[in-house]
C-alpha cells in the first residue's frame, strides 16, 4: 500500500460553491490516490483554522475563492489513506479519524450486500460531507460506481424534486429530516433502501414508515468505521460485536487506520486482542445488536449512575405527547441531579411530582428527576443528535423536588 502524495483540504461553503465542485474535486483526488478532508469555511475562523491544525492538510482549497495554500510542513504518513474525518465533537473535543481505501471498500461492500443494491443505484446525500454521515455516503457512489446526487442543504421541496426527476432509490437520513418528509407527505415507499442514523428513532416513527410501506433501516456506526456497521442490529457480514463490561467492542474491515498524529489516543481505544472499544453502552440478544447509550451520558448523581436513555424511553411511553429530554444540572449536594428538560408549549406541562409518582412505578427511586427545566430550542449537532450538555446549559428549572434528610 502506498502513502498518498497529498492530503487535500476543501474549505466547503455551500452558498458559494456548487455541489457538484465538491464532488468533482473530491472523486478526482480518490482517483488520483490522494486523501481528502472536508471543512466547513461557514464556520468562525478560530474553528476553521483549528480543523485544519488537526486534520494537517497538505494542501488546503477554498472551493468558493478557487485559492490553494500549501503547507509545506504536513506529514502525510499513513499508507492507503483515503480520508481524515473529524468526530462531531458533542461531548469532546473533535478527533481526526483516518480511513483508508481499502475500509471505505469493505464499508461500501459490506452495506450493498446487506441492502442488495449495485452501481445502478442512485443516492441522495444531504448530509453535511465534513462529518461521516455525508462523506461515507460520497464514498459509497465512489467505490461503488454508483451515482451521487448531493443537496447542499436539507430542503423538503428539493428533496420531492429529486425523488421525483432523478431517479433516486437510495438516501440516508437523520431522523429530523425523516420527520419532516413524513409530516410533507413526501412519498418514500418507492426507495429501496432509507438509512436513518445519529440517534435513536422514535418507534412511531418505524410504525409510521412500516404503514407506508418504506423500506427503513436504523443504522448504528461511527466515524471510527466508515459510519454504519450493522442495520436493525443485524451486523453487516464484514463485522463482529462483543460486549465488554456492558460496552460495544467492534472487529470490523471498516475500521479506522487511527487518529491522526495521535498514536496514544490510538492505542487507548484498541483492546489487547485487537477490537475497537466504542463510548457507546449495549447488549446482544437474539442475535442482534442493541445500543443502549453512550457511556459517557451516563448521569451521576450522587454516586447513582442514571441511564438518559432508558429514562426518556419510559417518560415517552408515559407521555406520549411531550418531549423530554434528560440531561444532568449541576446540584450542590449531589454534584449533579437528573433533570427533565420539556421541550413545547407549557400549557399542559405536567407537575415533577406527578411525573415522579407515575416514574416510581417503573424505575429506582434514586433515578427520579429531581428537577424539571424548559427550553425554547433544542440545540441539535449537524448529525441530529441532542447535545445534552448543551442542552443542561440552555433551559430554565421551573420546579424542583426537595429532598429530605
Amino acid at each position: 500500500m502506498s502513502v498518498p502524495s497529498h492530503l487535500r483540504a476543501f474549505l466547503f461553503d455551500p452558498t458559494k460553491a456548487s455541489g457538484s465542485t465538491l464532488i468533482e474535486n473530491v472523486f478526482s483526488s480518490w482517483n488520483n490516490g490522494d486523501a481528502i478532508t472536508v471543512i466547513p469555511s461557514t464556520y468562525p475562523q478560530s474553528l476553521i483554522d483549528a480543523s485544519i491544525i488537526r486534520c494537517d492538510p497538505s494542501d488546503v482549497h477554498d472551493l468558493a475563492s478557487g485559492e490553494i495554500h500549501r503547507r509545506e510542513l504536513a506529514i502525510v504518513e499513513t499508507p492507503d489513506l483515503a480520508a481524515v474525518v473529524l468526530t462531531s465533537g458533542t461531548t469532546a473535543d473533535p478527533k481526526p479519524v483516518e480511513l483508508s481505501f481499502a475500509s471505505m471498500k469493505a464499508s461500501a461492500d459490506a452495506l450493498y450486500e446487506m441492502c442488495d443494491l449495485s452501481s445502478d443505484d442512485v443516492w441522495l446525500c444531504c448530509l453535511p460531507p465534513y462529518y461521516i454521515a455525508g462523506l461515507a455516503i460520497f464514498a459509497r457512489c465512489f467505490s461503488t460506481d454508483s451515482t451521487l446526487v448531493f443537496h447542499e442543504h436539507f430542503d423538503v421541496t428539493r428533496v420531492e424534486d429529486s425523488l421525483k426527476n432523478e431517479s433516486i432509490t437510495a438516501i440516508s437520513l437523520v431522523s429530523s429530516q425523516l420527520h419532516k418528509l413524513l409530516d410533507a407527505k413526501i412519498d418514500l415507499s418507492g426507495l429501496k433502501t432509507v438509512l436513518v442514523g445519529g440517534s435513536a428513532v422514535r418507534s412511531e416513527l418505524i410504525d409510521t414508515c412500516s404503514q407506508q410501506g418504506i423500506a427503513i433501516h436504523q443504522t448504528y456506526g461511527m466515524t471510527e468505521t466508515w459510519g454504519g456497521i450493522c442495520h436493525d442490529g443485524i451486523l453487516f457480514d464484514n463485522t463482529q460485536a462483543r460486549i465488554s463490561d456492558d460496552i460495544i467492542e467492534l472487529s470490523s474491515t471498516s475500521l479506522m487506520s487511527g487518529y491522526r498524529h495521535d498514536y496514544p489516543a490510538t492505542l487507548a481505544r484498541i483492546t489487547p486482542d485487537g477490537w475497537f472499544r466504542t463510548f457507546d453502552r449495549g447488549k446482544i440478544q437474539d442475535g442482534r445488536l442493541h445500543v443502549l447509550g453512550r457511556n459517557d451520558d451516563v448521569i451521576n448523581s450522587g454516586g447513582i449512575k442514571v441511564d438518559p436513555l432508558s429514562l426518556e424511553a419510559k417518560l415517552h411511553d408515559l407521555y406520549p405527547e411531550h418531549a423530554f429530554i434528560v440531561c444532568a444540572t449541576p446540584h450542590k449536594n449531589l454534584g449533579s441531579c437528573v433533570t427533565l428538560c420539556f421541550h413545547g408549549s407549557t400549557s399542559d406541562l405536567p407537575e415533577l411530582e406527578d411525573i415522579r409518582k407515575r416514574l416510581i412505578e417503573y424505575v429506582p427511586s434514586t433515578h427520579l428527576p429531581l428537577r424539571l427545566a424548559t427550553i425554547d430550542q433544542l440545540p441539535f449537532s449537524e448529525t441530529g443528535k441532542v447535545k445534552r450538555s448543551a442542552t443542561a446549559q440552555l433551559c430554565t428549572v421551573v420546579d424542583e423536588h426537595e429532598l429530605k434528610g
